[in-house]
């Protein structure tokens, strides 16, 4: 993979990530369903407005599950405890950022791109994404992107890169 549309790549991952972390933080109390604890119907479609690719839907009708990108997002979220889940005043589940949302903001996209990969290679469930997210275009160049990146040879560009 040609270094430029890799780095191009990493910046994708990062900026759909802070885009989704931003419209949590700037909307207020983003509610979870009741049944599951996700992203309502309205929010996702909203969130997937902004996505670099987004998913071509014209009504907020589809579940989280739906959107593998934005399913993908809110599990690194939540299992990289940048977000937890709290009770508000109603008795409802809302998203609330942490200190460690905080922390990763103050990074570097390379940091950010790594405290991600952490993330997702110590704390995701790959059978889950596996099971619901097989054909999805979304998550399979994610993988693909995150396995190229962990390779030592990319890891020592994003170092060298990093220093200068």
């Amino acid at each position: 993979m040609n270094e430029k549309i890799i780095e191009h790549q990493l910046g994708n991952i990062i900026e759909d990530f802070n885009i989704f972390c931003n419209y949590l933080c700037n909307n207020n109390e983003v509610m979870l369903t009741k049944s599951c604890e996700l992203l309502s119907k309205k929010d996702l479609f909203n969130i997937n407005l902004f996505m670099r690719v987004p998913k071509p839907v014209l009504e907020p009708i589809y579940q989280q599950k739906a959107y593998p990108l934005l399913d993908l997002l809110f599990n690194l979220a939540l299992k990289g405890k940048l977000f937890i889940k709290q009770l508000n005043l109603k008795g409802r589940f809302t998203l609330k950022s942490t200190k460690k949302l905080s922390d990763y903001s103050n990074l570097n996209k390379y940091e950010q791109y790594t405290c991600l990969l952490e993330i997702y290679w110590t704390n995701i469930d790959f059978d889950y994404f596996d099971t619901f997210y097989r054909n999805s275009p979304h998550v399979k160049n994610l993988a693909y992107l995150f396995e190229e990146i962990s390779s030592k040879k990319l890891l020592l560009l994003m170092i060298r890169k990093n220093v200068k």
